[in-house]
């Protein structure tokens, strides 16, 4: 503990390694009925992506403020999610420093280069939120400043459906509970509702739409953090990754 405090640059929002790989390849796998191939081949991809490792360490290399090589952690989960369900429109509310923007927004750029394009559209109360993001990434994302629950009925009108959501804009039931429900009201039949930090009002969610929920815990490698526990909630039978890529006619990357 002492050495995080001393040493550390993050004091909330802590990113980590993570310890159980192989048990969140198995699951990711098993949830999206895909083969754990598939699973590991985006893992790779997401390590070896220099706008979540190289460029970005370069960025951080003279800040104080920050973790200069943050590691993704749970966001891996984010960034595989991306590859394998290759949304038209993914949703974030939550976003801070912005790495879990910059993984979706490196995974949409993977899937546009194989003909599937996506975009986000992120919301959070800070002006100074997603600064991780660099300009050069931020071509198929819209952030919105402002509250959530606010904003979304006007950004989300006329967009494309909601395909993937990720809630993670803090431990508020009843925030957490009426962002889900304005996503709702745009998502597609097959969408994913992701939550970090309030899975209690996803469980609710399920239950309510009569969705089938997850939870796994990403443990923490050598960190003061032991780990950390995501939700899923999703209709088991509209969502499979080979399902969703077969069904999305391919585009012309340059396009």
């Amino acid at each position: 503990m002492l050495r995080f405090v001393v040493a550390g640059a993050e004091f909330d929002n802590f990113s980590f390694e993570l310890a159980n790989e192989a048990e969140l390849a198995a699951f990711l796998a098993r949830i999206l009925s895909c083969e754990e191939a598939e699973i590991w081949s985006y893992m790779r991809e997401a390590k070896a992506d220099p706008g979540l490792t190289t460029d970005l360490w370069r960025r951080l290399r003279w800040r104080l403020d920050y973790t200069r090589r943050p590691p993704l952690g749970r966001r891996l989960t984010w960034y595989v999610l991306a590859r394998a369900l290759t949304p038209k429109l993914v949703v974030e509310t939550g976003v801070q420093d912005g790495l879990g923007s910059l993984a979706l927004l490196r995974a949409l750029d993977h899937n546009a280069r194989e003909g599937f394009p996506g975009r986000l559209i992120s919301f959070d109360t800070l002006p100074t939120a997603g600064w991780l993001v660099a300009p050069s990434e931020r071509a198929s994302w819209r952030l919105v400043t402002g509250s959530s629950v606010e904003r979304m009925p006007d950004v989300l009108a006329g967009e494309a459906s909601v395909e993937l959501f990720f809630q993670d804009s803090g431990g508020d039931f009843e925030l957490a509970s009426g962002e889900l429900r304005l996503v709702l009201a745009h998502a597609s039949a097959s969408a994913v509702y992701v939550s970090q930090a309030q899975r209690p009002a996803l469980a609710a969610f399920a239950d309510q739409q009569g969705l089938r929920y997850h939870a796994f815990y990403h443990r923490s490698f050598k960190h003061v953090i032991p780990g950390s526990e995501m939700g899923f909630a999703f209709d088991a039978g509209a969502v499979t990754a080979q399902g969703r890529r077969s069904s999305r006619s391919r585009s012309d990357p340059r396009d």
